[in-house]
């Protein structure tokens, strides 16, 4: 829902405040639901509410505009959104992810964790992470998001042990 307002709000690729009376979130839903009954324009004039009410959006004046919550969302959205590229061919190097985060930071490490496994990699030893293509980038973005990029390092192998069962775990030769 969040994603689908944006698209609405957004011009040039700038989110822009806009002028959101009642009246007018009535148009909003008339535009973005053209052929929804008054059951789906009511239903969405209470997304945009309950948008308000969590902080995703905020309303100065008589404008909505989007939060700075609102743009974590995003964002977190996008980070879960990223995947891996994969080749046609594996060039028979390893990929580890090492990290040492600090137990203040345990909700950032439990985040990097969960997406770590959703990415596909490989619990290899703790805050060990083993995946055969090149993940730097996306790894490193996902480390940025959640401020921990400093804890957070990379490494390239050739052999590793246990290597017959990752390499049938990712199905390569």
């Amino acid at each position: 829902m969040l994603r689908a307002l944006l698209k609405f709000f957004e011009k040039d690729g700038e989110v822009e405040a806009l002028s959101l009376t009642d009246p007018a979130i009535k148009l909003l839903a008339e535009k973005m639901i053209p052929n929804g009954g008054s059951k789906q324009r009511v239903s969405f004039i209470r997304k945009v509410r309950s948008l308000e009410k969590v902080g995703y959006i905020k309303r100065v004046k008589s404008h909505y505009s989007l939060s700075v919550r609102g743009y974590a969302v995003l964002t977190e959205e996008e980070v879960w959104a990223l995947t891996i590229p994969t080749p046609k061919h594996w060039d028979a190097k390893w990929r580890l992810v090492l990290f040492d985060i600090p137990a203040k930071k345990g909700k950032q490490r439990n985040a990097l964790r969960a997406r770590l496994k959703e990415l596909g990699l490989v619990l290899y030893q703790n805050s060990v992470w083993v995946y055969p293509y090149p993940l730097a980038d996306v790894v490193r973005a996902v480390a940025n998001f959640y401020n921990i990029s400093d804890c957070v390092l990379f490494a390239v192998a050739e052999e590793l042990g246990g290597e017959k069962h990752l390499k049938q775990q990712f199905n390569l030769k």
